[in-house]
């Protein structure tokens, strides 16, 4: 505890000795870092949301929160997406456990659960049906991923015993579309049969889909007979988007076999086609050339009232001119009547489809930048045109030499010039732009440079700073004082020798000394 009160208190007293700078620096760094700390530890200890289901309906949204509430899982709903959120890491097991409890907003043949179906009468239980087929079919469409909701109402009509022709069912169909999602006319077909497949007695022509903005999506789709009608506005728009494509094709077949030649920009071509959008069924049947007699009758009338009929099957061919040759010569004969009949196992039947978009004519005008062209000059031109087109008829195509405007050129001009200098214009600004990156990323490795040069010279001026306080101390003017010669203390003088020499005698002969002294005692005192 001692220790920890004397860390703190060197730590204040080193705080206490910073500058006022330093301490507000310091302070600010602590901040950030418990800021940043206290961040951190909140963003990862927070229960993360995702969304479990959305585009929910009341009914669907109820079942789940009370699934929810008894499970015991947190959970949010979000209102403005109808949307039900739980913890990240229960989304998979919670999903694949409520999936099932899920109506879609639809009641489907689950109805039929629901209670006991002992005591209905055939009413109720026909209007059950139709709610559970409803239902199912609303199910199914919203599979669709353009498709956001769906309400689908049927109408079927009863059985009924005394009919012989049964009334037929219709139904009425709106969707609600997803934002900036649309459904195409194969998709709308597609829903008008599925519908059509899953009712009883309910043709095509019977069923309506709109969608909620008003949009009669099934306007001109079917006739009244439940045919398919192709003058919806949908099929024309695609006939005159295939026309379009086919006639600016051969265009560009055209102007890629004459620009080589006249230049580009000097050629302008226009190929107008006409084609056949109807469907046709052609039968044909094919016999042989000279199939065999199977039967033949010949009726013979005579003035004298005795009419006469032979009639033989097979006929043989002898007998066949005999009996002609006698008729013809006898003049009794007034009338003459024959019937064969041949034998037609040999014939051959063909159905042949014609397809949509046959092309009837094709008709070219060609004109180009030049003041004349000679005639064998537009006859040769005309040809490759004929060729590249596919066109026989050579009445089809017509070439013309003609100046073009100089306005239309200098327009063309100023448009390729307007496109060259977009051109130029995005080539610096993409050299400006990378020489600006450029140019940050060198300052900053300057920068970079600079400071440790910086930081690097403030060392070694710290270094020379203290090398000069020393210099400073040992160059600095003292005052002169006496100087004494040093001893040298190994050098021995004549006192040190005698000393040397009286300490040898006295531990070699310490009587003879102590007599001495003695006596220099005794002659003392006397």
């Amino acid at each position: 505890m001692d220790k920890i009160k004397k860390l703190f208190g060197t730590f204040i007293d080193k705080f206490k000795a910073l500058s006022v700078t330093k301490k507000v620096a310091y302070i600010i760094l602590t901040l950030v870092f418990i800021g940043t700390i206290a961040v951190l530890s909140t963003y990862m200890f927070k229960t993360k949301y995702t969304t479990l289901f959305s585009n929910l309906d009341a009914n669907d949204s109820k079942v789940i929160i009370e699934s929810l509430d008894s499970k015991g899982v947190k959970y949010k709903v979000d209102n403005s997406s109808n949307s039900i959120l739980v913890p990240e890491d229960q989304v998979g097991t919670l999903k694949l456990s409520l999936a099932s409890e899920l109506s879609n907003g639809s009641i489907g043949f689950e109805i039929f659960d629901e209670s006991s179906q002992f005591g209905l009468t055939d009413s109720e239980f026909s209007v059950k049906y139709q709610r559970a087929v409803q239902g199912e079919l609303e199910r199914t469409i919203k599979n669709l991923e353009e498709v956001e909701n769906v309400k689908v109402n049927l109408v079927m009509p009863e059985d009924s015993t005394f009919v012989k022709d049964p009334t037929n069912a219709t139904a009425a169909v709106v969707v609600k579309l997803k934002s900036g999602e649309s459904l195409e006319e194969s998709q709308v077909r597609a829903l008008v049969n599925l519908v059509s497949m899953s009712v009883k007695n309910l043709p095509t022509s019977n069923i309506t889909i709109a969608d909620t903005n008003g949009n009669l999506l099934t306007d001109g789709l079917y006739d009244e007979n439940g045919n398919s009608s192709s003058s919806s506005s949908s099929s024309v728009e695609k006939q005159l988007e295939d026309k379009s494509k086919y006639e600016k094709y051969l265009e560009e077949k055209v102007q890629g076999q004459l620009e080589p030649v006249y230049g580009k920009s000097k050629v302008k071509v226009k190929v107008n086609v006409d084609m056949d959008f109807d469907t046709y069924t052609q039968n044909s049947v094919t016999t042989e050339k000279d199939p065999p007699k199977e039967s033949e009758q010949i009726t013979i009338n005579k003035d004298n009232s005795e009419g006469g009929a032979v009639s033989q099957s097979p006929v043989d061919e002898n007998m066949s001119n005999k009996i002609e040759d006698e008729v013809i010569n006898d003049s009794s004969v007034t009338n003459y009547e024959s019937i064969t009949n041949y034998n037609t196992s040999g014939k051959t039947e063909e159905n042949r489809v014609q397809a949509p978009g046959k092309v009837k004519n094709v008709y070219a005008s060609v004109i180009i930048d030049t003041p004349s062209l000679g005639l064998v000059e537009k006859e040769d031109i005309q040809s490759v045109v004929n060729k590249t087109i596919g066109q026989s008829n050579a009445e089809n195509t017509v070439v013309m030499g003609k100046e073009f405007d100089s306005e239309t050129k200098e327009l063309a001009a100023e448009a390729l010039k307007e496109m060259e200098e977009a051109e130029a214009k995005e080539k610096r600004e993409k050299i400006i732009r990378y020489s600006i990156i450029g140019a940050v990323v060198l300052v900053l490795l300057i920068t970079l440079i600079i400071v440790m040069r910086k930081k690097k010279k403030n060392n070694e001026e710290v270094v020379m700073e203290n090398e000069n306080t020393l210099d400073a101390i040992i160059d600095d003017e003292i005052d002169e004082t006496e100087v004494y010669k040093p001893v040298n203390f190994d050098e021995p003088n004549n006192k040190q020798v005698l000393e040397n020499e009286l300490k040898k005698y006295a531990q070699e002969k310490p009587d003879q000394v102590l007599e001495i002294i003695k006596s220099w005692i005794s002659s003392d005192e006397r």
